[in-house]
Parts: C-alpha cells; sequence; structure tokens
C-alpha cells in the first residue's frame, strides 16, 4: 500500500503540470483513485512540490512556477463579477416606489 501511494506520488507533479489548476477531483480522476485516497496522495506534497490556490472546495493545485499571484485572482475575480452585473438584467430594474 505505501509502494502505492509512493508511485502515485512521484505521478502527481506530471498530472499538475500538464493541466495546471486542477482541483482534487481531477487529480483523482487522472491517477485512477477516490478523491478520499486523492487528498491522502497530494496533501504531503503541497508547500514544497505544489502550492495551492483558493479555498475549501474551491482549492485548485499548480507546480510552482504555474501558479497564478493572489492579486491576479483577486482581480479577475472583481472583473468577472463586474462583466456580469453589465450583461445582467438588474442593472436595467428601475427602483419601484412604495405604497
Amino acid at each position: 500500500m505505501v509502494e502505492q501511494m509512493e508511485s502515485l506520488r512521484e505521478q502527481v507533479p506530471g498530472v499538475v503540470g500538464a493541466e495546471p489548476g486542477l482541483q482534487i477531483g481531477g487529480v483523482a480522476s487522472a491517477l485512477g483513485v477516490p478523491v478520499e485516497f486523492a487528498q491522502i496522495v497530494v496533501r504531503p506534497l503541497v508547500g514544497d512540490v505544489l502550492v495551492t490556490r483558493g479555498e475549501r472546495r474551491g482549492t485548485r493545485y499548480y507546480l510552482p512556477d504555474d501558479a497564478p499571484h493572489d492579486e491576479e485572482l483577486s482581480n479577475d475575480a472583481l472583473t468577472g463579477t463586474a462583466d456580469l452585473f453589465e450583461r445582467s438584467e438588474l442593472r436595467r430594474i428601475e427602483p419601484r416606489e412604495r405604497f
């Protein structure tokens, strides 16, 4: 079992390098293991071999050279929200009078 985990652990950088920003489900699929097992395999690599962006269910895995800067993520999130608002019908709704 330990040998299998070590073998999978060696594969993770290649999987994440081929598709930066994978979530744990994508890593699990690429390795052919359940998500819970992928979490056990990936966790020791974070900080040394991998870096993460996002929190909890939104965590994405990157190789250190491929990871976006935190500022880029914040700006993209704000820009995306502004773009959605511009395209939405919400900006066209007029306030109603109170009765």
